[in-house]
């Protein structure tokens, strides 16, 4: 379902990430990575990624998602079924990414360009969207 698309591994992790600051920002975030809204950057682990109405956190699965000012790296291990490793239980992706108040989009202007909706509440990141027809929810922490 998502496995042959390297924004599902993005996704996956992003899925278990997040961007933007928690708390006391300054309102700025549309500036992106750089910007005034460093507060997204760091590492988010997932505690929930639910794909096609499957959580498959509980199943062993764990996505972390770290991000520099201007890239992003996502690590899967767990991933029993494939899910989003290609023939491998863990893997690694990364790239580039950019953000506004409300969406972030990995790797954009390449075929891989993906683009997913977040809120932070707290220390909470949670991602949303639809990858290749399949409705993705990931609820991450700021680790």
């Amino acid at each position: 379902m998502l496995r042959n698309s390297r924004w599902t591994l993005l996704l996956l992790a992003m899925l278990s990430i997040a961007l933007l600051p928690a708390c006391g920002d300054d309102g700025d975030d549309s500036m992106g990575p750089g910007g005034s809204g460093a507060a997204i950057l760091g590492t988010w682990n997932a505690t929930s990624f639910n794909a096609g109405g499957q959580d498959f956190v509980p199943m062993g699965l764990t996505v972390q998602l770290t991000f520099t000012a201007s890239t992003y790296t996502i690590g899967i291990t767990g991933d029993s079924g494939n899910l989003l490793c290609d023939m491998s239980s863990s893997c690694m992706d990364g790239g580039p990414f950019t953000y506004t108040a409300t969406t972030i989009t990995f790797d954009a202007g390449t075929v891989d360009e993906t683009t997913l909706n977040y809120t932070i509440s707290g220390s909470t990141l949670t991602l949303t969207g639809d990858i290749d027809g399949t409705a993705l929810t990931v609820t991450a922490v700021r680790a």
